[in-house]
């Protein structure tokens, strides 16, 4: 019995914490222009780019473009 009642709380305390903004928060959201500021592969350490290498992601309300 005590095993469901946990189960049942960590249920309940993952289900309250979960959150969907509904309102379109602009502080959220990801449309514009992003430009790629640092880089990792695998176990390689982190690559840091410079501003301006032109590595940019474009993000539009339907689409996205890499450019």
């Amino acid at each position: 019995m005590k095993v469901v009642a946990a189960c049942c709380v960590a249920l309940l305390l993952a289900s309250a914490s979960c959150n969907k903004n509904t309102k379109g928060s602009s502080s959220q959201s990801l449309l514009g222009t992003w430009e790629l500021r640092a880089s990792q592969s695998s176990m390689l350490p982190l690559t840091t780019l410079p501003p301006g290498n032109g590595n940019l992601l474009t993000f539009t309300d339907h689409s996205y473009s890499i450019g």
